[in-house]
């Protein structure tokens, strides 16, 4: 999920800054067309990156967007059925399947296999990510990570029984 959310961060990051750099190549011709022609020729290249790159990075943004979702949904709702996850996301189960098939290519959906193009399961072949659980320490009431069957509070050291919590 990390990895999605980064991408997401950077293509908003540009989607933002491109049509900025569209205004200020606008400007950059108005004000410099004859004075500074290299500021000009900035100018130009300004608007070129933020007229053509701006629809670009917002379909691909757009499109990273539902990928979260489906990740979502596998990952946080536990829904392995590709028919279950196409009525879900509104989509055939072929585009489904391919966005799927993208998502464990591209390295978002790891541990997982597809199995008679139907549902997802967990390959136990491959080191799952770790997921971290949290747990209120009894004794501080500080959140702590949960590592197995006792921990220890990170904020007053107290030895977590986390089997009776």
């Amino acid at each position: 999920m990390k990895k999605i959310n980064r991408c997401l961060s950077i293509l908003l990051l540009f989607g933002i800054l491109l049509p900025i750099l569209f205004v200020v190549g606008i400007l950059f011709v108005v004000l410099f067309a004859s004075k500074n022609p290299p500021l000009m020729v900035a100018g130009i290249i300004f608007i070129v990156f933020g007229f053509y790159g701006t629809p670009l990075i917002w379909t691909n943004y757009g499109a990273k967007k539902s990928n979260k979702r489906l990740l979502q949904l596998i990952l946080n709702e536990n829904i392995y059925s590709i028919q279950e996850l196409s009525e879900q996301t509104g989509t055939q189960e072929k585009q489904t399947l391919a966005l799927v098939r993208g998502l464990i290519n591209g390295g978002y959906l790891t541990g997982y296999l597809i199995v008679d193009e139907k549902y997802l399961k967990l390959n136990q072949n491959v080191k799952q990510e770790k997921s971290r659980s949290f747990v209120k320490c009894p004794y501080c009431g500080a959140k702590t990570i949960v590592n197995g069957p006792q921990s220890l509070c990170e904020y007053c050291g107290s030895l977590i029984d986390n089997n009776h919590l």
